[in-house]
């Protein structure tokens, strides 16, 4: 546990040199130095640090490919074939696949971001049910789709029809490389064609909260139809996810702490925002994520599924509060020392024998072995 906090501090500190600086070429360096500590400590990992890490170092080098016996999505199966052309060793793999699968995230931030380490910091301590960093040092084929994703979507709200084609082309590849990713269409749709009101937000937020406390609708039911309907229809068959399970929500009724940070987070900066920072296109998927993740919260199977809109509030944050002419700093306090708390807490379960979910200690790294 003790590289985990270490890093955190390293983090913090480079997210204060960052704040005080006032150099734009200055706070950029200190930006790139916060991208490669990260992407250092997720790529410099043993295939023992992550839950799905070592299933996927026997990916690479299955002849076939397989992945857990069976065949994986095909876009990642040619991330796969791609990179043996190049080495066959464990650690090239775990290098390489994570630079790929933190290239996307970390071009939105550097493209972004007013404070590239302070969104890192979010990265390291935010997440619904779990903290971002676990994600991406465990599920390595959904954080490779997710790369693909978040480029598209660059394209997509920069420049509009004149590079639709590469855009439309990153999708299908995000959709290839992890089926999961076809969940998004329907909200991407929506949320490039229509703007909403900070109203309209904060009534949802508020709505669908209520509805996820008093459980009033089971939305796993409703998505376990449409992974056995269309599950099929994927490059890998998601139709027996409609049998899984990741157990229920760690709490429920009304102080859920899977759903109320987020939630508090995205009334506060709603309220304090004005209506044109809202309709940024990476602000109102932050924002669809808070819904999404109290409709779904039945379940955390499905958690998995708003990634593509949650891991946006590293960079959705900052911007909104870079905007608001009010003083938040006690409200940063508690929502921190919050996840601080969380990510701590989960650190120390996993100590667990009987631990479950990304599991990502102790930590070790085979660039020492």
């Amino acid at each position: 546990m003790t590289p985990f906090i270490y890093l955190y501090i390293i983090i913090f500190l480079l997210s204060l040199f960052e704040t005080f600086q006032h150099k734009t070429i200055y706070k950029r360096q200190i930006g790139i130095l916060g991208f490669i500590i990260i992407f250092l400590f997720i790529g410099l990992r043993s295939e023992n640090v992550g839950t799905d890490t070592s299933p996927y170092v026997d990916f690479f080098h299955d002849p076939k490919f397989y992945y857990v016996g069976d065949k994986t999505d095909l876009g990642f199966e040619f991330i796969g074939r791609f990179l043996h052309i190049f080495g066959s060793s464990t650690e090239y793999f775990i290098f390489f696949s994570s630079a790929i699968m933190c290239y996307g995230l970390f071009f939105l931030i550097y493209k972004y971001s007013k404070n590239i380490n302070f969104s890192l910091l979010l990265f390291c301590l935010v997440g619904t049910t779990s903290i971002n960093l676990f994600t991406y040092m465990c599920m390595v084929r959904q954080c490779c789709a997710l790369t693909f994703f978040f480029l598209s979507m660059f394209y997509l709200y920069e420049y509009g029809r004149k590079k639709i084609i590469i855009s439309i082309l990153l999708y299908l590849i995000a959709i290839m490389t992890h089926g999961s990713i076809i969940f998004t269409i329907p909200f991407v749709f929506i949320l490039f064609k229509y703007n909403f009101t900070k109203k309209i937000w904060i009534s949802l937020i508020v709505i669908t909260y209520i509805s996820a406390a008093l459980s009033i609708i089971n939305v796993g039911d409703i998505l376990d139809r449409a992974f056995s309907l269309i599950g099929g229809l994927t490059s890998r068959d998601y139709s027996g996810y409609a049998d899984v399970t990741f157990g229920q929500i760690e709490q429920k009724g009304f102080f859920n702490m899977n759903l109320l940070p987020f939630s508090t987070w995205g009334i506060v900066l709603c309220y304090l925002s004005q209506e044109k920072y809202l309709n940024c296109w990476f602000v109102k998927y932050f924002l669809l994520s808070i819904l999404l993740n109290n409709i779904f919260s039945d379940n955390l199977m499905w958690s998995r599924l708003i990634l593509p809109f949650s891991l946006l509030v590293v960079i959705a944050v900052p911007y909104l509060t870079s905007k608001t002419n009010k003083k938040i700093v006690s409200f940063y306090f508690v929502f921190f020392a919050y996840y601080i708390y969380k990510t701590l807490s989960q650190l120390i379960s996993m100590l667990s024998p009987f631990a479950t979910g990304n599991i990502v200690i102790p930590y070790e790294t085979w660039l020492f072995k």
